[in-house]
């Protein structure tokens, strides 16, 4: 009766969420946004370090 794949799904499940718990929404999105935030500057860090190892001359245990 009802073909429903999973992103049909996914779609209903956060519009069910949206419109029943719109404070827990909220607070979801915020905690998304902050863990995308501490992602991001963790990739950068680790950018930065491979930057720097690999500027110092790449041969390791050359005089």
């Amino acid at each position: 009766m009802f073909d429903l794949g999973l992103t049909e799904i996914i779609i209903l499940a956060l519009l069910v969420i949206v419109l029943f718990f719109p404070h827990k929404t909220r607070d979801l999105v915020r905690n998304i946004g902050i863990a995308i935030g501490a992602f991001n500057e963790g990739k950068r860090e680790v950018e930065k370090q491979l930057k720097a190892s690999s500027g110092s001359g790449g041969h390791h245990g050359e005089p």
